[in-house]
């Protein structure tokens, strides 16, 4: 699976790189000075069908139950 961190702290994403990389990932790291406070992601075959939104205001734990490839 291949998988897209964005992440303005290029030393935290790179520590996430290595991390998921040695779990099987394939990882690629963007930059942006102009993240938001939602993601919108497609979740088919993962955890479900469609598209699913995670928001800092709900909690959502994004990395925590991270299944392996």
């Amino acid at each position: 699976m291949r998988l897209l961190i964005i992440e303005d702290d290029k030393e935290l994403a790179l520590l996430m790189k290595d991390g998921l990389e040695k779990r099987g990932f394939t990882v690629d790291i963007a930059e942006s000075q102009y993240l938001k406070e939602s993601v919108i992601t497609a979740t088919a075959g993962v955890a479900g069908d469609g598209i699913k939104a995670v928001d800092e205001d709900n909690n959502t734990n994004a990395m925590g139950g991270f299944p392996g490839p």
